[in-house]
């Protein structure tokens, strides 16, 4: 493009003004269908108030939006792992309620039962979802039971209860279903736990209904202002829910989604500041997976160089590939699974297994073995096991 122009907020735009400049983002330049005259015809313009390419339509004397944004050519989506390609538990099937599945992404349910897998895109599917797509979306089988308080949900939470407060955002994402079934769509405002925060928001956003075809879908909103609001001492977080079973309990949260059971399907999901959705952000994966283990850490088939400080027991210090949330909580599988070999490669079995020290950037792990054959002083290493977990997820 050549270059930044700024134009005073009645001015009249020649072609040469519109073709190929910046917008000067102080002063909203698309106020009106009247303002350009027939020498705009086919020319496009580059709004950086609102980060959408424009082209003046001059039959219909309006902006036509051809889509492209050129704000935030990078972190726009405030979502983390939209396009579910980062899955450090593995694909599922996971059924367990109020726990999260693949990354970022915690079911919730009452009553009723879901089933969610990372699920692998057909040949025939991956054209239908036009702005390109990563192997998995995320399918989720609801059995729907009937009672009041009875649902089913996915959401994200994300920390920062402050993020997009005020703002006109826009929910997008790619979905489909077995059959036309509703869904409802919630923005979450939490400001945290520890002190007196004050309640939750919840602002409803949408209810679609999907099809049988991948489709994109869009809804904009202005997120709530938390000014006058009480934070927690920690905590606190924004999220968006996908409601997919609603009891009447919701009714006044999900614009009376009301129950069934079906089968679900989402991909792409992209929360962004703005009135319109942008395409889908792609990033490289391995910048997913650094958002991803600033929340969880799933040191599986790593290992781990220590040191034996007695005969019975080593101790294995472990750094955090990022900064984490906050403090992890550590989920490991039985001392037996945990086989250390000494520094000649004998392995050991463990018959006890704790963290130490563990805090936000690292921590260690110490195992005791069955029988006294370390060598205090010596090197040792073990593999950590399959279900090895550190936490810091919302």
């Amino acid at each position: 493009m050549a270059g930044d122009k700024t134009w005073a907020a009645n001015d009249v735009l020649t072609a040469a003004d519109m073709n190929g400049y910046v917008r000067d983002q102080t002063t909203a330049i698309v106020t009106s269908g009247t303002r350009p005259t027939t020498t705009q015809t086919g020319r496009t313009i580059y709004e950086t108030d609102t980060g959408y390419r424009k082209q003046w339509d001059n039959t219909a004397s309006a902006w036509e939006d051809i889509g492209q944004s050129v704000k935030g050519l990078s972190n726009r989506n405030v979502i983390v792992n939209g396009n579910m390609a980062v899955r450090q538990r593995g694909n599922g099937p996971f059924t367990t309620a109020n726990a999260y599945g693949i990354d970022q992404w915690k079911n919730f349910a009452s009553g009723s039962t879901f089933s969610n897998t990372a699920a692998a895109f057909t040949a025939a599917e991956i054209p239908s979802v036009a702005e390109g797509t990563t192997q998995y979306h995320y399918k989720t089988v609801v059995s729907s039971s009937a009672g009041a308080g009875n649902y089913v949900t996915m959401a994200q939470y994300l920390e920062g209860v402050h993020t997009l407060a005020g703002r006109v955002v826009t929910l997008s994402f790619w979905a489909k279903a077995d059959a036309a079934r509703p869904i409802a769509l919630e923005f979450l405002q939490n400001f945290g736990s520890g002190g007196s925060p004050s309640s939750e928001v919840d602002t409803f956003v949408g209810k679609p209904t999907l099809s049988t075809s991948w489709t994109r879908y869009q809804y904009s909103f202005t997120a709530p202002s938390i000014s006058g609001k009480t934070l927690g001492t920690a905590n606190d977080f924004v999220g968006v829910n996908f409601w997919f079973d609603a009891g009447s309990t919701y009714n006044s949260r999900t614009s009376t989604l009301g129950q069934q059971s079906g089968t679900f399907y989402i991909w792409g999901v992209q929360l962004e500041e703005g009135s319109g959705a942008t395409q889908f952000e792609q990033e490289p994966t391995q910048v997913t997976l650094a958002k991803c283990q600033r929340y969880l850490f799933a040191p599986t088939a790593e290992y781990i160089l220590g040191q034996c400080i007695s005969t019975t027991r080593g101790i294995y210090p472990m750094r955090w590939p990022v900064g984490m949330r906050t403090t992890p909580t550590a989920t490991l599988p039985a001392a037996a699974n945990w086989t250390p070999s000494d520094a000649g490669g004998t392995t050991k079995i463990g018959t006890t297994v704790t963290t130490a020290g563990i805090n936000s950037n690292g921590g260690s792990i110490d195992l005791v073995i069955t029988t006294a054959s370390f060598v205090a002083g010596n090197a040792s290493y073990v593999g950590c096991p399959t279900g090895t977990y550190l936490s810091a997820e919302l």
